[in-house]
């Protein structure tokens, strides 16, 4: 590799939507560009970050949405087969509602280049989505389409106790102190590496090789997926400013 290419591997300051626009500037080959992704979008329009005009988030929920689709059409087409996205969100309430933002936007995901209509030689019908297999059906001719051939695959959902975030005082829900990790592969052939992530401290898996002696392994415990990292205190009980770190 010559130093003028690893000099293309740093940090890049600039606006999502022109992600891909950005990199092919700076790389002669721009797919099988990305091994992972972690990443966490504005929750729609409840926080402003800094003065920038035309923020993504501060539109409709649906123009969000499209947004963060084609952002995420972008990381796929520069992403390698063997990458992962992770995706760290939360849900949150508009007026006496809980919006969905996780899930609704691994539906986005799952059909990253909206296909609705049938491509059937002869054929006008719609796509209708069997949420069970993932599949679009045509409605008219019965065809099946499968978009996750060519979009990004929900593999897990995480939940991380933060063990204290913005707390909801609202009729119908809990003190709020957990975000969701959602984790998405582009193909059956990414790269997941559990040995590298097993724990090995004796005061946290000798209870449950204990409790589960047939489940033991030198290597130690694999993870569950609920990961405990806490935050910052938060308002009155912290410095008296809300940080919401990712």
């Amino acid at each position: 590799m010559t130093d003028e290419l690893d000099s293309n591997y740093r940090l890049y300051k600039g606006d999502a939507r022109e992600l891909k626009s950005t990199l092919e500037k700076r790389f002669e080959e721009s797919t099988n560009l990305i091994d992972a992704i972690i990443t966490s979008p504005p929750y729609g329009n409840l926080i402003e970050y800094g003065d920038e005009q035309e923020q993504v988030g501060q539109q409709s929920y649906e123009e969000f949405l499209e947004d963060l689709r084609d952002i995420f059409r972008q990381c796929y087409e520069l992403a390698a087969p063997s990458c992962t996205l992770w995706i760290i969100s939360d849900t949150f309430r508009v007026g006496n509602r809980v919006v969905r933002l996780p899930f609704d936007l691994a539906d986005e995901l799952e059909n990253l280049y909206e296909r609705s209509d049938c491509s059937a030689s002869r054929c006008r019908g719609k796509l209708q989505r069997d949420r069970g297999t993932g599949e679009w059906i045509c409605e008219a001719c019965g065809r099946t389409v499968d978009c996750l051939a060519e979009s990004w695959r929900m593999e897990d959902s995480i939940i991380w106790d933060k063990q204290r975030t913005r707390p909801w005082n609202q009729k119908g829900q809990f003190r709020n102190v957990h975000e969701y990790l959602t984790m998405f592969s582009k193909s059956d052939d990414f790269t997941f590496n559990k040995d590298a992530v097993r724990i090995r401290e004796t005061d946290e898996f000798q209870g449950w090789w204990v409790n589960y002696p047939e489940r033991y392994d030198p290597r130690g415990i694999f993870p569950s997926n609920i990961w405990r990292y806490p935050i910052p205190k938060q308002g009155e009980w912290g410095p008296g400013v809300s940080y919401h770190p990712s």
